[in-house]
């Protein structure tokens, strides 16, 4: 528990020492598995620094998740909030799932898709769900029928989250600056800077 210690303090906005705790852990099953218990724990702060950290290390160390493919699909549907469900999405894309465990993760983030009020974690559930097709043709027609119905939806959140990530647009309710200009993309608008 030394180490989830370190992304204690702070708040959700802040990563706080998570990119430290990464490169302690390098490619350590033992540290990793510690850390990885802090997806569970009740402070919702370590929850979040712990998935972005076990998100980052899987990156580099895909071997290091594989012990834990079983507890991470059987917990999707109870991961509440957000900010560990954007790193779970991303953390299923890496692991190679059988026919059954792929049919599991389209059904529980089919559902982020179509419930979750976080653009993230649309984006990231549709960016696991596409990777799921490649790798199991029997699913791509679901998956294409799923966003055909919710291709306008899917469109704006990933038009939005695009633009916000190489920064064109001001996210969580910050104040716009007075020059800015707006895009009009179907119903919704966003502003930007320009």
């Amino acid at each position: 528990m030394k180490l989830l210690s370190k992304l204690e303090n702070g708040d959700l906005r802040s990563i706080g020492k998570a990119n430290e705790v990464v490169k302690q852990i390098g490619n350590s099953q033992n540290l990793f598995d510690e850390v990885f218990q802090g997806i569970f724990e009740t402070n919702p702060l370590i929850r979040m620094r712990a998935s972005d950290t076990i998100k980052k290390v899987s990156h580099n160390y895909l071997g290091l998740l594989k012990k834990h493919k079983k507890k991470i699909l059987s917990h999707l549907q109870h991961f509440k909030q957000q900010e560990v469900k954007w790193h779970i999405a991303l953390m299923v894309s890496y692991l190679t799932l059988t026919k059954k465990e792929a049919e599991t993760a389209f059904t529980e983030f089919s559902q982020w898709i179509k419930k979750d009020d976080s653009r993230i974690v649309k984006v990231n559930a549709l960016q696991v769900l596409a990777t799921i097709a490649a790798k199991h043709p029997t699913l791509k027609t679901k998956i294409i029928a799923l966003i055909k119905k919710f291709w306008k939806t899917i469109l704006v959140m990933v038009f939005y989250e695009i633009l916000a990530r190489v920064g064109l647009i001001k996210k969580r309710g910050k104040r716009h600056e007075t020059n800015q200009k707006f895009l009009c993309f179907s119903d919704h608008f966003f502003f930007f800077n320009g």
